[in-house]
């Protein structure tokens, strides 16, 4: 029963995954080659598929060895895993560079001569052979591991980066952080089964495999859902140092942002955030985010508690603090939490709300 569920689960990925990249031919291509870059990432997972299910095959089956040129696919996953994440974050063609070809390069040339072999001679050095193969799996488990760490790594920089010139997270971005959930998840249970079955020879029950199975569809099945349902998510706003605004429309900003400021207090909204204040100006978020980074010098969310902290002060100055607890007049002032007002004060005053009242004699 267990066996049945294991090949049902990787026919799904397989029709999952052929699906997908025939609809991605059909969605808007801005960025094609981001497209490419992930349609051979999933194709990589069709193949580990295949490749995970040829131990159902007679392990006798005279083409038997040629099924371990299926092992190359290893090799592209955790390549075009990285290379589909830096392309899809910057708005410059990112080219793969040959060196990281090497290792598939080898392993194809290892396997070609394996494959001019005899069957005879083949089988009687099967051993040996499987040596090699457990081996050579290690290897690409590592570097898919590597490659993996280096997506985050730049993914996290492109998040700290968006952050200063955006002031918030684009919504994709929590998108291709679950893709990359999900590809550890299957990465871990890779590696227990390789340790278990591969070094340690314990034995694994099936399970493990359904397990593995359902990781690697997890992963399909984010970047698919994401990608047909929500195709503009993935089209990241491109990050720019360049003057976006002319000195005019800096100054309508400015007097569009400092009425609705002064006339609306829309700052005492606890869950204001960049969306809703640029609907509010009939702006375009980006241009606000540009304003803010480049004229100001400031975060969204710096320039708002700003005005909080002169709301909060205003009411201590008005002796509420007397009658009212610093944690409401703070919720009144538009912060929804007490450790945000308490770093927000800090940061602006160098002291926090007490030592404020205290110096100030209030």
């Amino acid at each position: 029963m267990l066996f049945n569920i294991e090949v049902a689960i990787h026919f799904i990925v397989i029709l999952l995954g052929l699906f997908f990249i025939y609809n991605l031919n059909k969605t808007d291509k801005r960025n094609n080659l981001s497209n490419d870059y992930l349609s051979i990432f999933v194709i990589a997972n069709i193949i580990l598929i295949f490749r995970g299910l040829r131990w159902t095959i007679n392990p006798h089956f005279s083409g038997h060895r040629l099924f371990h040129f299926l092992d190359a696919s290893i090799f592209f996953y955790g390549v075009y895993l990285f290379a589909y994440i830096k392309q899809l974050t910057t708005k410059t063609r990112f080219h793969i560079p040959k060196i990281h070809f090497l290792p598939v390069a080898l392993f194809i040339a290892f396997n070609l001569v394996i494959a001019c072999l005899s069957l005879e001679v083949y089988w009687s050095r099967i051993d040996s052979f499987l040596v090699v193969y457990v081996i050579n799996e290690g290897i690409s488990l590592v570097l898919c591991f590597t490659y993996l760490i280096l997506s985050f790594a730049h993914f996290r920089k492109y998040i700290f980066d968006e952050k200063k010139q955006l002031s918030y997270v684009q919504n994709t971005s929590k998108y291709i952080y679950a893709f990359l959930w999900s590809i550890l998840l299957f990465l871990l249970i890779w590696a227990v089964s390789y340790v278990g079955d591969r070094i340690m020879q314990i034995g694994l029950d099936k399970s493990i495999y359904i397990a593995l199975g359902i990781a690697l569809l997890s992963s399909v099945c984010v970047i698919a859902y994401y990608k047909l349902r929500f195709p503009e998510l993935f089209q990241l706003e491109e990050l720019k140092s360049t003057q976006r605004l002319s000195k005019s429309q800096v100054g309508e900003l400015k007097s569009k942002i400092d009425a609705l400021m002064s006339n609306q207090k829309t700052y005492l909204e606890p869950r204001l955030n960049l969306m809703e204040f640029s609907q509010k100006l009939d702006t375009s978020p980006h241009d606000i985010s540009w304003f803010l980074n480049n004229i100001l010098n400031k975060s969204f969310y710096d320039f708002i508690n700003a005005y909080r902290i002169k709301e909060f002060i205003k009411k201590l100055e008005q002796g509420q603090h007397h009658t009212h607890t610093l944690l409401t007049l703070s919720i009144e002032a538009g912060f929804n939490s007490k450790s945000t007002f308490n770093k927000a004060f800090k940061e602006q005053t160098q002291q926090t709300p007490r030592e404020y009242i205290k110096k100030k004699a209030l």
